[in-house]
């Protein structure tokens, strides 16, 4: 019997509608809509055990909280469905952000996965605005994997998605790290 952590194909479709027609907004200094993983589950034996959000903050102290909001607010997270790590960068830009590429240029992807559950990575997959699978990566043996794509020809928008799975492909799970928005210029 599989067990899977992962977000159902619908929601994943509507997600992406809703990046899509809020491009322009982001691209013009709006905001998006942030995917995150059920995180506020209480369970004393499995924490993030239903889900789990990893975010990126410089700022968090025990006196100033607000830098959560304002990590998840930016995108700079990542939904996994244990606790499994999968995050990128996209020309040195983080989660959330927005750059500019000319048509003549290219788009140098760091891809970070970091297993925390005796799982291993067993796929990365970048994706499209239109959730077009552009290349995948099978096996990665290294916490980090580069990859360079052309430029797009229209804005668009990155999500990498990180599978993560024991050794006998009983138990994955998936992580959908929130996009990278690109202007073309």
């Amino acid at each position: 019997m599989s067990n899977e952590r992962q977000a159902s194909d619908s929601t994943i479709n509507k997600w992406f509608e809703l990046l899509r027609a809020g491009l322009s907004n982001k691209l013009a200094g709006g905001s998006f809509v942030v995917g995150i993983a059920g995180s506020d589950a209480h369970y004393l034996m499995d924490p993030g055990g239903a889900g789990f959000t990893w975010l990126y903050s410089t700022s968090y102290t025990a006196t100033y909280r607000e830098a959560i909001w304002s990590a998840i607010k930016a995108g700079k997270v990542s939904a996994s469905g244990r606790k499994d790590l999968g995050v990128f960068a996209l020309n040195n830009a983080s989660q959330g952000s927005v750059i500019q590429v000319s048509s003549s240029g290219s788009l140098s992807f760091k891809l970070v996965q970091q297993p925390v559950t005796g799982r291993k990575c067993t796929q990365i997959t970048i994706r499209d605005k239109n959730n077009t699978i552009l290349r995948t990566i099978s096996n990665p043996t290294a916490t980090e994997t580069y990859v360079t794509l052309p430029a797009p020809t229209s804005n668009n928008f990155y999500v990498v998605k990180f599978v993560f799975a024991k050794t006998d492909n009983t138990d994955y799970s998936h992580v959908w790290a929130n996009p990278i928005f690109v202007k073309k210029i």
